[in-house]
């Protein structure tokens, strides 16, 4: 196995999107999912922070996805709609963080509306040290570090 490039292979434990269901003048429905990885159990804290001009009508703003084996797909529905019958300037934006006593993750994805003119920001390009190829092989088989 080649070493080079090893950072950027290591998946994150977490992942968030937006999926969007419906779209009329007057609101949207939109899906919110959070993704944690096999192994990554904790709690996730969930926010959803509405942009000027919406309105919630269906679902919840705050949800907790309870401590589990990890692996799993939650998801929130949500309806949203107009305050002046246009959509909003802004954006939803969906964050999920999750913490214990020696890490924290944290993911963010926003859903951009038509006039919002919001350009998606740059994904992180993976710094530090080349990892050796080893800790990968012993990780893929199962076995201690």
């Amino acid at each position: 196995m080649d070493a080079r490039g090893l950072t950027s292979r290591i998946p994150a434990p977490m992942r968030v999107a937006w999926r969007a269901v419906e779209r009329t003048g007057e609101g949207v429905l939109l899906v919110a999912e959070v993704e944690r990885r096999s192994g990554f159990g904790v709690p996730v804290a969930v926010s959803i922070q509405l942009p000027a001009g919406a309105r919630l009508l269906e679902g919840q703003t705050d949800f907790l996805v309870p401590e589990g084996p990890g692996g799993d797909l939650r998801t929130m529905t949500l309806r949203l709609g107009f305050s002046s019958g246009e959509e909003p300037v802004g954006d939803v934006v969906l964050v999920a963080h999750a913490e214990g006593p020696a890490f924290g993750v944290h993911a963010r994805a926003r859903h951009a509306f038509a006039g919002s003119g919001h350009t998606p920001e740059p994904r992180p390009t993976p710094t530090g040290p080349l990892l050796p190829a080893a800790l990968f092989i012993r990780a893929a088989e199962g076995s201690p570090r």
